[in-house]
């Protein structure tokens, strides 16, 4: 019979301020090999490709896996920051997060990436209220937004601060046109 390994204090610790996920990349920094990593993932539930939950996964699981997918290029936004943020009272099905476009690309069922940055606050790390409104009223946490034509692939304005006060990057009530792409 195998007997399955105990991660170190410091990485049970560091999972739990991170919704019950690890990386790969967090276990081998924290000195664990390769192989001892593979063999505590198998007791482990994978959320994305190198991201595990060391317990049942919630909600907020899913939350920091999609941060942790990005490598901490990123930034909750949307519904999910203002559930974070205690402003709503039911956990979104959809979560959204913002990364730079130097994030890593990956999948995580459940989660919208968006590209862009966006100043943020608290931990995890998330858009600040009023950013998160306009990210629900222009439909970002949804997946809406505009069309790029021929493309199928949905945009975002370059400032959703901007975008609500109908001034660009130009100012003077011009439009910008730097456009994000949305990323499954």
């Amino acid at each position: 019979m195998r007997r399955h390994a105990t991660p170190p204090a410091r990485l049970i610790s560091l999972a739990n301020a991170q919704g019950g996920c690890l990386t790969r990349r967090q276990c081998l920094a924290a000195g664990l090999s390769a192989e001892q990593t593979r063999g505590l993932a198998r007791g482990w539930v994978t959320l994305a490709r190198g991201v595990y939950c060391i317990k049942e996964p919630t909600w907020r699981s899913r939350v920091w896996a999609g941060v942790l997918c990005c490598r901490g290029d990123a930034v909750i936004g949307g519904a999910a920051a203002l559930y974070l943020d205690g402003a709503l009272s039911d956990e979104p099905a959809s979560i959204l997060i913002w990364r730079t476009h130097t994030a890593r690309r990956a999948h995580c069922p459940g989660v919208v990436f968006r590209e862009g940055s966006r100043p943020a606050h608290g931990h995890p790390v998330r858009t600040y209220p009023e950013d998160s409104i306009l990210d629900l009223a222009r439909g970002a946490s949804q997946g809406g937004g505009h069309r790029r034509p021929g493309t199928g692939h949905a945009v975002e304005g370059d400032d959703p601060r901007a975008a609500s006060r109908g001034n660009g990057p130009q100012g003077k009530g011009e439009s910008s046109t730097a456009h994000h792409r949305v990323v499954h």
